[in-house]
């Protein structure tokens, strides 16, 4: 005699901004109603002909997201490999059945999620369940643009603790992590070139560099393009797949500013020849809006970089290139509202263009 689920989060990697839908009921007895905790989030239901149902997105999208898509990992000399805690989340689910002879059953899930998202079109290959890198892809191939001199890491989501081998299949090299379960960030570079880290061990070449991570029981193939040192504007955005995409805008771009007075006092108090002003404002309100483009991208590029338009978190990163950063020199930023092309089937290549408002400017007002 048991609580029965009749249905539940199906897979080993679960996406918390997607439904989480549980149905369940009793095979002895009549339910009268039930307790569902999730963490520490309670919630009381009745049921519908014998069954409950419960959606239970809201609560752990709570629970996964309590740093609001914040990023605060520091990369120190020589640290290559860190496991990000801000990206998954082990949820315990408690029911609790209350039968109307006065019983009580009771049942506990253990679910894992990342912060994930997945749409009602999926992309039509099989993804992997043991080692997945996170970030939007056309096919298996996961395609990373690397821009030397800013930070830069590959996400890898593993269903359990393992080693990897990272081979450069260009240069024949090879480099060996240790991976926790849950997601671990490779950090390829954290903004100087001399800092004992990734390229340390492994050079990658300028261009397409494919490394194959090899684990036990298969492989996963990453498509790593190498760019040059130069200046822009680098962003950092939330991506679908539940960790961080990066791109560097070209460094000519435009800007506006918007201003607006927030208020006027009356002054008109004295003759006209001891009149300076007849009103003075109390002050301005300011922002700047940026204007980038990405320059000519492939298919591979232009599937990471759509995702900036939805993307719930986006950073500018303050500091010039070749320089250790610290995770307070990205800044946060909006990309404006609107609407923008991002398919063209006549085109492989194609530049996106991205409007970002900054921060509002600190003002001066009047006192009184």
């Amino acid at each position: 005699m048991a609580i029965t689920i009749t249905e539940q989060p199906i897979g080993p990697i679960l996406n918390a901004y997607n439904n989480s839908i549980l149905r369940f009921g009793t095979d002895s007895g009549s339910p009268a109603r039930a307790v569902v905790l999730v963490n520490d989030q309670r919630s009381e239901i009745t049921p519908n002909k014998g069954q409950f149902y419960i959606n239970i997105k809201s609560a752990v999208k709570m629970i996964i997201n309590q740093d609001a898509f914040s990023d605060t990992l520091t990369v120190q000399n020589g640290n290559i490999v860190i496991k990000d805690y801000t990206l998954t989340a082990r949820v315990t689910v408690d029911i609790s059945v209350f039968l109307t002879n006065g019983n009580l059953e009771s049942k506990t899930l253990e679910l894992d999620y990342t912060k994930a998202v997945e749409q009602l079109f999926p992309e039509h290959y099989v993804k992997n369940n043991s080692i997945r890198v996170l970030s939007p892809s056309i096919d298996n191939i996961k395609n990373l643009t690397y821009f030397e001199g800013y930070p830069f890491d590959i996400p890898i989501y593993s269903n359990n603790f393992r080693e990897i081998t990272i081979s450069n299949m260009l240069s024949g090299q090879s480099i060996t992590f240790q991976l926790l379960k849950g997601v671990s960030r490779i950090f390829l570079s954290n903004g100087e070139n001399d800092n004992n880290g990734f390229e340390n061990t492994m050079p990658l070449a300028l261009g397409n560099n494919i490394l194959k991570i090899s684990y036990d029981g298969g492989e996963a193939m990453v498509q790593v393009n190498k760019k040059p040192v130069r200046c822009g504007v680098y962003l950092k955005f939330f991506n679908e797949e539940g960790a961080w995409s990066y791109w560097l805008f070209e460094g000519l771009y435009t800007g506006k500013i918007s201003h607006r007075t927030i208020g006027t006092v009356n002054r008109d108090y004295s003759n006209i020849d001891k009149t300076m002003a007849r009103e003075i404002i109390t002050g301005k309100t300011a922002g700047i809006e940026l204007s980038l483009n990405t320059g000519i991208i492939d298919v591979r590029e232009q599937k990471v970089l759509e995702q900036i338009y939805s993307s719930a978190k986006c950073y500018m990163y303050s500091k010039l290139e070749l320089q250790p950063f610290k995770p307070t020199d990205f800044k946060a930023v909006q990309v404006k509202d609107g609407s923008n092309d991002i398919i063209n089937t006549k085109m492989n290549m194609k530049r996106f263009e991205v409007n970002i408002e900054l921060p509002q400017k600190y003002t001066q007002t009047y006192a009184g």
